[in-house]
Parts: structure tokens; C-alpha cells; sequence
């Protein structure tokens, strides 16, 4: 069955079956018989690349979702982290506010010159194919702009672009219409 995965999709298989991907960040893939089981926490974080990539390869799998605890808080990581903790509005309202004028400035130009950099003519991420990197990194643009509205990216035409190509792709058009809805 992995035969028929993108080679995409099979670098992070394990020999003949997806078992304990990324062991650090909780994400696991298993597999048992001919079906294949994705278990992670209900945001898109680091699990929707998994997800689209399944998508891609035509492989169905049973989306299993983690809901939200103690260790799912312990999940979040990066700028992030003190964002989704916080339950006081103002300070919230001060960690959003840094977000989008430090932390947004600081990498979408980064984004930007690196696919100008490392991008091929078709427009992807890395050379002239999809990459996970390509995933990956729609996959943040996106939720940055589900969250903070698409002016944050209205600076940066190659960051439009790509996120436009790999949202575009029929595959992951047709799971994100019918994923559950998530902040993340």
C-alpha cells in the first residue's frame, strides 16, 4: 500500500507502515491492516501537513483528535504558546498585539526571501515540485491569516502566491472543506 503514497508523503514512513512519527511532538501515524489511523491534538498546527498529505495520496485514514488538556497545552509550542495559555483578555489582547507587530514582521520577510531564494518557476517552496516544506508552510501562513486577517501577508506577493498554489491543489481543497473548523 505505502507503493502507491507520494514519495512525499512515504519519507516518513517507517519501513512498511507509518508508526510513532515525530514522537517529540505527540503526532503519530499507525497503521493496522490496510487502514491508517492519524492521532493529534484537535488543531492544524503540525497535524494538517499529515493530513493534506493523506489527501494527496488518495490514502483514507481515520483523523483521531486529542481534545484539548494539560497535555495538550503542553503541545503548543513557539510563538504561540504564551498566546493560547493566557486566559486574562488584556494580557491576550498584549501577547496578539506582539504577535502581529514583532513576531510577523520578523518572519514573513524571511518567508518571503526564502522562496524568492529556494523557489523554482512553478512556485513552490523548494525547486519545481511539492515539498513539505511547501506544506508547511501554507499550512502557518494560512491559520497566521485566519487569525489576523490576510492584510498580514498583503506585503509579501510570493507568500500570497504559494499559500494560493498549495490551497489550490484539488486534494487539499476538497479536505479542507470538510476538516473540522479550528482556531488552529
Amino acid at each position: 500500500m505505502l507503493s502507491a503514497i507520494p514519495k512525499c508523503v512515504r519519507t516518513f514512513a517507517a519501513r512498511d507502515s507509518l508508526q510513532h512519527i515525530w514522537r517529540s511532538n505527540r503526532l503519530f501515524a499507525t497503521m493496522g491492516g490496510d487502514s491508517y489511523t492519524l492521532k493529534y491534538f484537535n488543531f492544524r498546527v503540525l497535524g494538517e501537513p499529515i493530513r493534506w498529505q493523506f489527501a494527496l495520496a488518495g490514502v483514507p485514514f481515520t483523523d483521531q483528535r486529542i481534545a484539548r488538556d494539560e497535555a495538550w497545552d503542553a503541545e503548543v509550542k513557539y510563538m504561540w504558546r504564551p498566546y493560547i495559555r493566557e486566559s486574562d483578555p488584556v494580557k491576550k489582547k498584549i501577547l496578539e498585539k506582539e504577535m502581529v507587530e514583532v513576531n510577523f514582521p520578523f518572519y514573513l520577510p524571511r518567508f518571503e526571501d526564502f522562496i524568492k531564494k529556494m523557489g523554482g518557476k512553478e512556485g513552490y517552496a523548494v525547486g519545481d515540485s511539492l515539498t513539505w516544506a511547501d506544506l508547511y508552510l501554507a499550512n502557518f501562513i494560512e491559520i497566521w491569516t485566519d487569525n489576523h486577517g490576510k492584510e498580514l501577508i498583503a506585503s509579501y506577493p510570493l507568500l500570497q502566491q504559494h499559500m494560493k498554489k498549495i490551497l489550490d491543489i484539488p486534494q487539499i481543497k476538497e479536505w479542507n472543506a470538510k476538516r473540522p473548523v479550528t482556531k488552529f
